[in-house]
């Protein structure tokens, strides 16, 4: 729902499985620096109703010890204490035979204490208190189907900083609502079509009246599948109304095609419009009021070797992708005067390769998983913002040209292990890229194991992050934790279980 997202967007969707009984869960975990986290979770459902309840609360100390990069001595962090609560409630009635409705409500805070930046002291704080809403009614007709959905977020940030002289609270309150139907006018065809419309409020001490924003979207799209799934084409087109900007018309058009047996060629393209979030505009300290809509033109072109047998028992798949994405006024969040702010940059591109590559073998009570994932993208300023502006042509901020990861999985009946490496490289901390922060390599360990005693599971797991201590900063004088430990234990009961 809202304005579309250049990224992509994430959708959560609860299932709604009617008949499945009580189930319940519980999660207690303990680690380094003092970490802990409790959670609980319960489900019911009968023919017609489904209810849902979750809670946790999470504490860490986090003065966790690292290597200073400047002094090069071991220390522990200061001024990190992070906690937070949640409460995530949800209710699905069966109208019908072929309709639902429901509710869900997600509460939490969070306070967290702002760590300083290397040899330097710290006291700022930051609160977060944020309240959703959502409801949807869906409906199954003859022909297709219907969706109404609307939501409510209410979302507060409170921040202070007696040393810089700050006492910043700003808070959003979004309400949002969207119909969408979707119909199949042939066997091998669907078309969804629907409105949108999102209405956003803010007030921050900075500013004396409230600032409001509203946008309305029609948009329209199919998806279809031909000659037994060998040809599956989509489109999609937008046109999004709002009070300050016209934005343009947007379309994404794709699909993917089946080469040759296991072989299928994946194209997209797509023109993408963004507008500035609440929290871009008004978020104290770093929003910028004066931001542009950011828009720009995408494309991808994917080759896959979908799972294929190299073995007895063994599988493999893999793809490898071209991007290209040009952008106008994309927004960016830069350092500046010790804290981070938005800001447009006129013209960007971003082009690159992924990869990624799965191998699995199993047998019986035996599997084994091989994954490998590789990145390598060029993302670079391409217009100059004042007279001899040293970043065109340069690699964008913390962007690495190069990164991986990588795991391999092993399980044997109800226990299973895993060993997991991350790389980054040279990320660049200076629009000029005259600074950056050297590469480094992150291993990690996961082990669990399962024990069943009839209705109830239990499942315990240890978790090892940065296994062989390195010492690395992801951020400019932000300093990372070494070697840390995790573990608890799960306890899932289920009245319908054998």
């Amino acid at each position: 729902m809202g304005s579309g997202a250049v990224g992509g967007a994430v959708l959560l969707n609860s299932s709604t499985q009617f008949n499945k009984g009580f189930d319940a869960e519980i999660n207690v975990g303990a680690g380094s620096y003092g970490w802990l986290r409790q959670s609980f979770k319960t489900n019911y459902s009968n023919n017609n109703w489904i209810f849902k309840l979750k809670v946790f609360n999470e504490y860490s100390p986090n003065n966790f010890r690292f290597q200073n990069s400047i002094t090069l001595q071991k220390q522990l962090q200061k001024h990190a204490r992070t906690q937070g609560q949640g409460l995530l409630g949800e209710v699905v009635y069966r109208l019908n035979k072929n309709g639902t409705l429901s509710i869900a409500a997600w509460l939490d805070n969070y306070n967290r204490q702002i760590p300083p930046l290397l040899n330097q002291t710290s006291v700022a704080k930051q609160k977060d208190d944020n309240l959703r809403i959502t409801s949807q009614w869906r409906q199954q007709l003859s022909k297709g189907q219907l969706a109404v959905r609307v939501a409510w977020f209410n979302q507060g940030i409170h921040y202070s900083d007696s040393l810089k002289n700050m006492n910043a609270t700003s808070r959003a309150k979004s309400l949002l609502a969207e119909a969408e139907y979707k119909f199949h006018p042939g066997k091998h065809r669907e078309i969804h079509a629907g409105i949108t419309n999102n209405y956003t409020t803010a007030t921050a001490d900075e500013y004396k009246k409230q600032a409001q924003l509203n946008s309305f979207a029609l948009f329209i799209g199919e998806t279809a599948h031909f000659f037994n799934n060998k040809i599956k084409p989509s489109v999609s087109f937008r046109k999004e109304f709002n009070d300050n900007k016209e934005a343009p018309f947007t379309w994404y058009a794709g699909g993917e095609i089946a080469l040759y047996k296991n072989i299928s060629l994946k194209l997209n393209a797509a023109s993408v419009y963004r507008n500035p979030t609440i929290n871009d505009l008004y978020w104290q300290p770093g929003g910028n009021k004066n931001l542009k809509p950011e828009s720009g033109k995408t494309g991808d072109i994917g080759l896959c070797l979908n799972e294929i047998n190299l073995a007895k028992n063994i599988t493999a798949k893999t793809e490898i992708t071209l991007f290209n994405r040009k952008m106008k006024n994309q927004i960016i969040w830069l350092p500046e005067n010790g804290y981070w702010s938005a800001q447009n940059l006129d013209r960007t591109e971003s082009k690159g390769i992924e990869t990624k590559t799965i191998i699995r073998y199993s047998n019986k009570k035996w599997f084994t998983a091989l994954t490998v994932s590789t990145n390598y993208i060029e993302a670079t300023n391409e217009k100059a913002r004042f007279e001899n502006d040293a970043s065109v042509g340069k690699q964008l901020i913390y962007v690495p040209l190069y990164s991986s990861n990588g795991s391999l999985a092993i399980g044997y009946g109800k226990l299973i292990v895993k060993y997991s490496v991350q790389y980054s490289g040279y990320r660049y901390t200076t629009t000029d890229n005259l600074d950056y922060l050297e590469p480094f390599w992150l291993h990690g360990f996961y082990a669990a194991c399962s024990l069943s005693a009839q209705k109830t599971k239990f499942q315990l797991y240890l978790k090892i992050n940065n296994l062989l201590d390195e010492n690395y900063e992801a951020i400019r004088n932000r300093s990372m934790p070494l070697r840390s430990y995790k573990a608890g234990i799960i306890i899932q009961i289920n009245s319908k279980s054998k």
